[in-house]
């Protein structure tokens, strides 16, 4: 099947290619793969159409060595029981597992959840929907010095999108760091979104730029 997908390892330099694995390459399709900070693990995102049919995305983690994978199955009551699970992140200190999930009270909108990978505590940090906006679902969670740092868009993925962080321990509320510059052309928001990377400060205290992936720099007030 050409839309599935799977999460290769290899060296630096290309070589020693192997499936990370053994899922089934008839039905499942594996997204998203992000490195524990101590290097051991590998958390990431599976659908599979024999178990969830409609490509219903659920939390992942398996050791480097392709052993010991575990469904990771974060539980809340704003959490929707069948709905997606996606982008998730090791937080710095590797004990949780960030990553956007799908409201049980409204379809399609998302927020930034952490999970305690000891005892499955679930937590939501953000509160995007309290504005009518959502967490964007194909951009990466970035983490650094204590924070989350994602983008949001309105509810309808058709309104002005913004960087925003909020604490990764939830010790914080959410902040909106800044909008991503208007478009203008055939190109929709959400899809300007996907195309900009977040680079911080080695202090991660302010955003120095926002490199569009057409290799057009835009500078960044302080």
């Amino acid at each position: 099947n050409p839309t599935l997908r799977m999460i290769y390892l290899m060296n630096s330099d290309g070589t020693n290619q192997r499936r990370l694995t053994a899922n089934s390459l008839d039905w499942c399709s594996e997204h998203t793969p992000r490195f524990s900070p101590d290097g051991q693990w590998i958390v990431f995102t599976m659908s599979c159409d024999n178990v969830a049919p409609g490509g219903i995305s659920r939390l992942y983690r398996v050791r480097v060595d392709g052993s010991g994978q575990q469904a990771l199955a974060p539980s809340h009551p704003e959490l929707a029981a069948g709905g997606n699970q996606v982008s998730p992140a090791f937080d710095e200190t590797g004990t949780r597992v960030l990553f956007v999930g799908e409201m049980a009270q409204a379809s399609s909108s998302f927020e930034l959840w952490s999970l305690e990978l000891a005892g499955g505590a679930t937590r939501r940090l953000t509160r995007c929907a309290d504005a009518g906006r959502s967490v964007v679902v194909r951009n990466r969670v970035s983490l650094a010095a204590g924070f989350a740092y994602f983008v949001s868009d309105d509810a309808l993925g058709q309104g002005l999108a913004a960087f925003e962080r909020v604490a990764s321990d939830g010790s914080q509320v959410q902040e909106r760091r800044f909008e991503i510059p208007a478009v203008t052309g055939h190109e929709s928001l959400q899809g300007v979104a996907s195309l900009f990377e977040l680079s911080l400060a080695a202090s991660a205290d302010r955003v120095v730029a926002v490199k569009r992936m057409r290799h057009e720099l835009l500078a960044l007030p302080e």
